[in-house]
């Protein structure tokens, strides 16, 4: 019979035959048989930047595009919260001092909505309150602008992959769950 370290080996025997890290979208158990019935390759890390400053977001927009990402923008924190609810995004950039809603309480309301978007918070100017506000809300951390690239794409990559932890940690306890339930 299949059991939940059969699964494992299975996703790790899938993650090894293809060229990016796949997300088991669904593996059925057939008797003692595990049959993969399908996945998605991640091939970029879908990434949010929401900042007032126009001129700024096209920037590091097409900066970020360069290494790969595939970046949504957003004018405003209520229209990044717009992006958000019709998009799966894996990582926001969030701007703190905007006109309007400001970037702790729409990174409050990204984490309301959706908890494993993972929330990079970014500003010309800040305070320590500041920043500890953000992290107790739920940012993954805080950057002072100008940021360089490099040390953005290093944050992204690692915001992403504690997403990824996240949601496996889901698919996981959902696995195991569902072998216990049918006496798997």
């Amino acid at each position: 019979m299949a059991r939940i370290k059969d699964l494992v080996k299975w996703h790790d025997m899938c993650s090894k035959t293809m060229r990016h890290d796949p997300i088991i979208l669904e593996i059925r158990v057939l008797g003692s048989k595990l049959s993969c019935i399908g996945w998605r390759a991640i091939m970029s890390i879908r990434v949010l930047l929401v900042d007032d400053e126009e001129q700024f977001v096209d920037l590091l927009s097409e900066r970020l595009k360069t290494r790969g990402f595939e970046v949504l923008t957003a004018l405003s924190g209520d229209e990044g919260l717009r992006v958000l609810d019709k998009i799966d995004i894996d990582v926001a950039i969030l701007d703190v001092m905007m006109p309007g809603r400001d970037g702790l309480s729409t990174l409050q309301e990204f984490k309301r909505t959706r908890p494993l978007t993972e929330v990079i918070m970014l500003t010309g100017n800040t305070t320590v309150e500041t920043a500890i506000s953000g992290m107790k809300l739920g940012a993954f951390d805080y950057l002072l602008k100008p940021v360089d690239t490099a040390v953005l794409v290093d944050k992204l990559t690692g915001a992403r992959q504690r997403k990824k932890d996240h949601e496996d940690r889901i698919r996981n306890a959902e696995v195991e769950r569902i072998v216990k339930t049918k006496g798997y």
